[in-house]
């Protein structure tokens, strides 16, 4: 039985379990180069994930989910400096994805930035 995890959480990564026991996770900031990518499917990932296991969607029995999103209002910020970097971080995330194709591509780009 093969299970498929995806988490698209702050930290989205993809895990295929082979008859219970681990056999591939990975973590979508480890192949776009940005820390804490994430709050969106990790393409990335998946598409690793499948290519270096040789797993096609029909191989996989089950699949778990995972995705906690909760609005900005519910975050306490410590200071305007750090709201502003955050703003500036996200803002440059868009322009690589943007400038890299990757929200035009409708193959899954595995570009890096480095």
């Amino acid at each position: 039985m093969n299970i498929l995890g995806i988490s698209s959480s702050h930290d989205a990564s993809v895990a295929l379990l082979k008859e219970g026991q681990m056999f591939f996770v990975i973590s979508e900031e480890r192949l776009s180069r940005i820390k804490n990518d994430g709050n969106a499917l990790p393409r990335k990932s998946l598409k690793e994930t499948m290519e270096f296991t040789g797993a096609s969607g029909n191989d996989i029995d089950y699949l778990a989910l995972t995705h906690l999103f909760l609005p900005e209002k519910y975050f306490y910020r410590e200071t305007a400096l750090k709201e502003i970097e955050r703003k500036f971080i996200r803002t440059k995330r868009r322009l690589i994805g943007l400038f890299s194709g990757e929200f035009c591509d409708p193959e899954l780009s595995t570009k890096n930035f480095e």
